[in-house]
C-alpha cells in the first residue's frame, strides 16, 4: 500500500522553534512565548526551541532529546528574533 492509499490522519507533528542566538532574557522571554502559543495549535503534538550559535538549549541537544523521545514528524521553523 502507498501513503496515497494510507487514509489514516498523519502522526501528530513537533515544531521546533530554531534561532540563532540569545544571551539574554527578552529573547528566550520570546521563544517561550512563541512556544506556547504554538503549542495550543491543532495538528501540534509538541513545540519547541533552540539555537544554532549561542543560547541554551542548542539545537543539537533539541534533537537529542527529540529522538530520544520518540519524535515522528518534525517541522524546523526558522525564527528571526530581536536582541
Amino acid at each position: 500500500m502507498s501513503r496515497a492509499d494510507d487514509t489514516s490522519p498523519p502522526a501528530p507533528v513537533t515544531v521546533l522553534l530554531l534561532a540563532r542566538s540569545a544571551i539574554t532574557a527578552p529573547p528566550l522571554k520570546e521563544m517561550e512565548r512563541l512556544r506556547g502559543l504554538l503549542a495550543t495549535r491543532p495538528g501540534v503534538h509538541e513545540a519547541v526551541f533552540a539555537f544554532s550559535e549561542q543560547g541554551s538549549p542548542s539545537l543539537r541537544h533539541a534533537l537529542d532529546q527529540l529522538i530520544a523521545s520518540g519524535c515522528e514528524r518534525l517541522v524546523i521553523l526558522p525564527m528571526l528574533i530581536p536582541a
